[in-house]
């Protein structure tokens, strides 16, 4: 059994060399919120020597509140995302919910619009939509900070939101009180807006901050910042992507007022800004390591990586910057402030007569390239899998249609494994993998840091079989059952180059004795010798097969996916065949 579902974009650019800024271009999304508008740019065209003819504005007639505001208090539009997958940019507004568009601004929807509330005499004094009266029974205030995408289930994360503004210290912040909060929801719908579920009721008791996912962990991210008079200090919150088990994930009274927070997922690192502290800071998702990354800042909100290119992208709204770094903080840069735009863009003056500034707030990236959602379904054998044992999991392809002198790479990323057995539902996270065929390499290799693997191999010589990735499950004491039906291997293809062929398939064997992943997998991955390719490879001149760990060959068992010629892999699954053409929006 065999299933794929993809959807390419390719942004053809012809800039510099390499993805995002080679054939295919990296583009930069950002939401202006004093002049209402979302514009995007080239990557590479902001880094070459005509950056004022770089930005193209997709949508310029947004609603901003109030209209001679000259400071970014009232953000319309908030955040953004991009879904370059399904061709669509989706957004917030401080007023009028949670719209979406196409990439090029032709067709616009409202999938969430505010409700109606009405107001209480506790919410004193209230913001109103412009042209309603302040003695209106109605608020229509969302003030949705985050908007956070699940691309491989097609879902749509929004919030928290801030339905109301109160006096500081106001009893509303309490859920006791009558009437019961109402602020502070996260919610979650289909991409369209539809089937809209409230995961969180009370996700914040101060003002509300920006969300990021966490798909590997099965957990959320949001900012709850907070000032004088609320009751409680700035903390940075999580939560199951269900809504469940909220908490306290990190303390920042003193420190930093989070706002949007963005995940690496692979390396388990959680980023996120300090508005008014005017900095961004990192910490590991085990809530240790928490780094300074970069300070005075012209009070960053919006913030996105790109992890394999190894940036962050930010908004510096105060600044008026959309700037860039390194992930670990230096190479700090300016890719857009208002030099970078032609003369008379920014002509907004307020009713004192003062010059509105270009106020970058949100952001988002398009990675550009060949996307690929893929999964394979097989079935285990009737082998009965011991308790104590370990489960290798491990995939491999092959790839054709590769350019000859240039390298190559492709990417493998949010890949799972999924089954139920005993009833008991397994979704195990696989790490990610980034493949380079280079015409330089003489032999192939396979290591593994930074949670993910990493195989070269030469372009021209490289035979058959390439290991993808693997995953080691230390089964649970109780052991699994035989005959395990539907075990699905799901994940992304992301590569660089137009035109590319990919077949993979998935195995499975049983192992006695085996590293541990947890809680060193640097150290238990790089230990178990995985041979990188069928022939050719660097350090194992035989024909086993992509995936073998040849340092534990020893201790196979009689495991889940036996049977002859599987060797130390495991029989593979069907093969899935994907031939992916890219496309220009």
């Amino acid at each position: 059994m065999k299933s794929s579902r993809f959807v390419l974009i390719g942004l053809l650019a012809g800039l510099g060399t390499g993805w995002g800024q080679g054939a295919f271009a990296q583009k930069i999304y950002w939401t202006d919120v004093l002049y209402g508008r979302i514009q995007k740019a080239d990557v590479g065209c902001l880094l070459g020597p005509n950056p004022s003819g770089c930005t193209v504005t997709v949508l310029d007639t947004l609603t901003v509140v109030p209209p001679t505001a000259t400071h970014p208090g009232a953000k319309s539009p908030n955040s953004v995302t991009v879904d370059s997958i399904n061709g669509r940019i989706y957004w917030s507004e401080f007023w009028t919910g949670v719209h979406r568009t196409t990439l090029d601004g032709q067709s616009t929807q409202t999938i969430v619009p505010t409700p109606p509330m009405p107001i209480h005499a506790s919410w004193n004094p209230p913001v109103f939509l412009p042209g309603l009266s302040r003695e209106s029974s109605e608020l229509l205030r969302a003030d949705i900070q985050g908007i956070a995408l699940d691309r491989v289930k097609q879902l749509l994360y929004f919030g928290p939101d801030h339905p109301f503004e109160s006096p500081l210290g106001s009893k509303y912040l309490n859920p006791k009180t009558d009437p019961p909060f109402a602020g502070g929801r996260i919610r979650r719908s289909n991409l369209d807006g539809s089937s809209r579920v409230d995961l969180l009721a009370n996700a914040i008791d101060g003002f509300p901050g920006g969300l990021g996912l966490d798909l590997t962990r099965n957990q959320m991210y949001w900012g709850n910042p907070t000032s004088q008079g609320y009751p409680v200090s700035n903390r940075l919150m999580r939560a199951n992507l269900d809504g469940s088990n909220p908490g306290t994930f990190l303390s920042l009274d003193n420190v930093c007022d989070p706002r949007h927070v963005a995940v690496d997922e692979a390396a388990g690192q959680v980023y996120f800004t300090c508005a008014f502290a005017h900095a961004i800071m990192r910490v590991k998702v085990d809530g240790s390591e928490l780094t300074l990354l970069l300070s005075n800042l012209g009070t960053p909100e919006g913030l996105t990586l790109d992890v394999p290119h190894g940036k962050l992208y930010f908004a510096e709204v105060n600044g008026g910057r959309v700037s860039r770094a390194n992930l670990d903080g230096s190479g700090y840069e300016v890719l857009v402030s208002e030099q970078s735009f032609p003369p008379g863009t920014f002509t907004k003056v307020n009713s004192e007569g003062n010059h509105v500034p270009f106020a970058p707030n949100g952001i988002a990236l398009d990675l550009g390239g060949c996307l690929v959602d893929t999964s394979i379904s097989a079935d285990f054998d009737k082998t009965p899998i011991s308790g104590g044992t370990t489960l290798w999991f491990n995939s491999s392809f092959n790839a054709s249609g590769l350019p000859k002198d240039t390298p190559t790479k492709v990417y493998f990323q949010n890949a799972r494994v999924r089954f139920t057995a005993g009833g008991s539902a397994y979704d195990l996270p696989v790490p990610d993998a980034v493949i380079t065929f280079s015409p330089d390499a003489a032999c192939s290799s396979t290591t593994f840091d930074n949670n993910t693997w990493r195989t070269t191999l030469p372009t021209r010589r490289r035979g058959p079989g390439i290991f993808l990735a693997g995953l080691a499950f230390p089964v649970p004491p109780g052991g699994l059952p035989r005959s395990i039906k539907g075990v699905t291997w799901s994940g992304t293809f992301r590569t660089d180059t137009p035109g590319l062929s990919i077949n993979w398939h998935w195995s499975a064997a049983a192992y006695s004795k085996f590293p541990n992943p947890i809680p060193d997998p640097e150290a238990a991955y790089n230990a178990i010798g995985v041979k990188s390719t069928h022939v050719f490879a660097c350090a194992y001149d035989h024909p086993d097969h992509a995936g073998t760990p040849e340092n534990f060959k020893r201790f196979l068992v009689d495991g889940p996916r036996g049977g002859e010629g599987a060797k130390w892999t495991g029989k593979p699954s069907e093969t899935a065949e994907i031939q992916p053409i890219c496309s220009i929006p």
